[in-house]
């Protein structure tokens, strides 16, 4: 398996550095891992036992100063996303790697981000405030005016992530996370600890001791605090953070110079020394996600005093620790009371080595290494490229009295007529060989447009359903089949009949064309539309029930967009890209619109190609105010740039759709034509292998 792994950073002791450090060193000799992450130390991996055999990959590191916050945060994972290459599943580890749309994925999430959910701390009057992001380990500055917002476009973000699977390091984390992200935690996998060969039993007359990062929320104060009321007693802290000065500030106010030691961090092969020369491991940080020295305290059989509320108590029991409030009083009492019964003590040092030698580093890289494969697996199940379709008009009729056969200039102006001449939409001939043309393209699907005026649905358009959906329930070749409705009334009667007419004939077929068990309904986004909806968005809400609504238009998704629209529709497209913009430009318009809807949380990727446009024929008053109304086709050029584009959108997409299999008005078609011949149908049919040998990621 190649695994892809992505991490913050991965250059000093923290408990979460530990725990994917650990798994690194267990995993290397089983899977082909590359570890991105813009800030690592060589020697941090050497001291861990990871070798060459894990390739590192240097990200684009953070930025300091007022904007540091959201760009850290929100920007960041953005540009990595561009760097990291193809695996077969990637392990997002901490915040905020699950912004990254890169699938199938595991999210590890040790910790949500705490000061957006329960760190916020209330200004103290001041123009700026201190946060604090792990794993970073300085507080950054947040101007007061601006901290709100961020918090609030973060927590947007956030709660719209996608993310396959949900691991993390205890049952406390998880029921926070649900509360967060509305579900459950796929797994739940305990840190280990690496067991000592031989133990000594505490002796009181070594100090205390407290390890860990010094932030606030970790609650070193208390400690000293609770020391102050204790004679004779010492305390080692093991760490660095922002708060040290501050902590040494408050020793010296306290009287306890002499009797507090700030020993800064430690390697691990110190470590084991550490607990080794101590009495009694001390630990109070503020609503700890699993806490990790607790459980190497136990496993070095040394008694544990712990604050109240963390995930390590799930592992830890009364046995080897003290679960206290977060009060020096209630800290100091027990502390008192281990150090005063040398008995006590080293029962509580027996029982906690004993339940540390369940909680191996094996167990925890094994209970990960089978999610991940069980996630490959499940990924597999799924299908591995994007289905193919092509909107399809169904409006056409040949003979005395032509519809769209250039019987006026405003909207049926054809230059480039198809190969066999013009043709009714409801001949059942022409009917059997579209499906053969689609079958040759390898297209999986069409989007059967459909014009809803104040008159209701134009019967030419409704029979030519009825007959391409009846044949298509009996082609060899498996072809689905969507409605799209053109909404152009503001008459509700007529669209609640339009949408009724749909489900009662339509909806039901086996050939009707659905995501995930959803049938789909698109509508395209005109101005007529845009008022229908607004003024009955109930009534259209009402009537969409039980679909997936997918819209398509010339309307760029952004966060600009309406927020009514963003939650009514699943999906979202553009109808006509290449009339977005300048040619240097359209790219960048195609992929933002497409990555802002899948960021936005959107059930159903879709993404759109097309091989040309042209509608300079047409004399349309509106279609002369456009300023792209002409891209030459370029032999296959244009086409094979927009399926080069579709092939490599990350996520990858649920649909591609082609605009279009005949719109001859606007040249759009791939339809076989006198000017082209079937050139644009083999393209498609070479476009969609390269999606099949492509691996799409759910």
């Amino acid at each position: 398996m190649k695994l892809g792994i992505i991490t913050s950073q991965l250059s000093h002791y923290g408990g979460s550095e530990v725990y994917l450090l650990e798994c690194l060193r267990r995993w290397q000799d089983v899977l082909d891992i590359t570890l991105y992450t813009p800030l690592f130390r060589r020697a941090l991996l050497s001291e861990f036992g990871v070798g060459s055999r894990v390739k590192v990959v240097r990200l684009p590191g953070g930025r300091t100063g007022p904007d540091a916050f959201f760009y850290n945060t929100v920007v960041l994972p953005r540009l990595w996303e561009q760097i990291i290459g193809p695996h077969d599943l990637y392990f997002m580890y901490l915040f905020p790697t699950h912004f990254i749309q890169r699938r199938p994925a595991v999210w590890f999430a040790a910790e949500p981000l705490r000061i957006l959910y329960d760190l916020r701390r209330e200004n103290d009057g001041g123009v700026e405030v201190s946060i604090h992001l792990y794993p970073k380990m300085q507080y950054d500055r947040v101007s007061v005016s601006e901290l709100d917002v961020l918090l609030h476009l973060v927590e947007t973000i956030d709660s719209s992530a996608g993310i396959d699977r949900l691991a993390t390091n205890s049952r406390t984390t998880g029921k926070y996370l649900r509360t967060i992200y509305g579900r459950d935690p796929d797994r739940v996998v305990y840190p280990g600890v690496n067991l000592p060969a031989k133990v000594s039993p505490p002796s009181v007359a070594e100090p205390l001791l407290f390890i860990g990062n010094l932030w606030q929320h970790k609650r070193v104060d208390l400690v000293i605090k609770a020391l102050a009321q204790l004679q004779d007693v010492r305390l080692r802290i093991v760490g660095e953070g922002p708060e040290k000065q501050n902590l040494r500030r408050l020793a010296r106010s306290l009287g306890l110079d002499g009797r507090v030691l700030f020993s800064g961090r430690v390697d691990q092969d110190a470590l084991s020394d550490v607990y080794a020369r101590s009495s009694v491991c001390v630990y109070t940080p503020q609503r700890e996600p699993f806490g990790m020295v607790p459980l190497e305290a136990a496993a070095a059989a040394r008694p544990v005093i712990a604050t109240e509320g963390g995930g390590y108590s799930e592992v830890l029991n009364d046995t080897c620790a003290r679960f206290v409030p977060a009060h020096p009083d209630k800290i100091a009492e027990s502390i008192a009371t281990v150090l005063g019964d040398r008995g006590l003590a080293r029962r509580m040092g027996e029982a906690g080595r004993e339940i540390a030698a369940n909680h191996s580093w094996e167990r925890t890289a094994g209970e990960l290494l089978d999610l991940f494969r069980e996630t490959v697996s499940r990924g597999a199940a799924r299908p591995r490229r994007p289905p193919l379709g092509a909107h399809y008009y169904p409006w056409y009729h040949a003979g005395d009295q032509p519809q769209h056969w250039n019987e006026n200039r405003e909207f049926a102006a054809v230059t480039d007529p198809p190969l066999g001449g013009n043709y009714s939409s409801a001949d059942p001939g022409l009917i059997h060989r579209h499906l053969q043309m689609a079958a040759d393209a390898q297209l999986d699907f069409l989007v059967v447009n459909w014009q809803v005026t104040f008159q209701g649905l134009n019967p030419t358009e409704l029979e030519a359903t009825r007959m391409l959906f009846a044949a298509a329930e009996k082609a060899p070749r498996p072809l689905t089949l969507a409605i799209l409705l053109a909404i152009n009334t503001d008459d509700a009667r007529v669209v609640e009949g339009a949408v009724n007419t749909l489900r009662t004939e339509f909806m039901r077929s086996p050939v009707y064309q659905r995501v995930r068990g959803r049938p789909l309904l698109w509508y395209y986004l005109s101005g007529p539309f845009l008022g229908f909806f607004f003024y009955q968005r109930d009534l259209l809400t009402q009537l969409t029930r039980g679909f997936y609504a997918i819209a398509t238009g010339q309307i760029i998704f952004n966060q600009f967009v309406p927020r009514p629209l963003r939650e009514f529709f699943s999906g979202w497209c553009v109808y006509s890209p290449l009339q977005v913009g300048r040619r240097t430009v359209r790219e960048a318009i195609w992929t933002s619109s497409y990555r802002s809807f899948a960021e936005n949380g959107g059930a159903v990727r879709v993404f759109t190609v097309c091989p040309g446009y042209d509608d300079t024929r047409l004399a349309s008053p509106q279609r002369s105010q456009s300023r792209y109304r002409f891209t030459p086709r370029r032999g296959t050029r244009t086409y094979e740039h927009m399926q080069q584009v579709a092939l490599n959108l990350e996520p990858s997409p649920d649909l591609v759709v082609v605009t279009s299999f005949n719109e001859f008005h606007e040249n759009t078609h791939i339809e076989p034509s006198l000017a082209f011949g079937d050139t644009f149908l083999r393209s498609t049919q070479s476009f969609k292998e390269a999606l099949r040998r492509r691996r799409a990621r759910p």
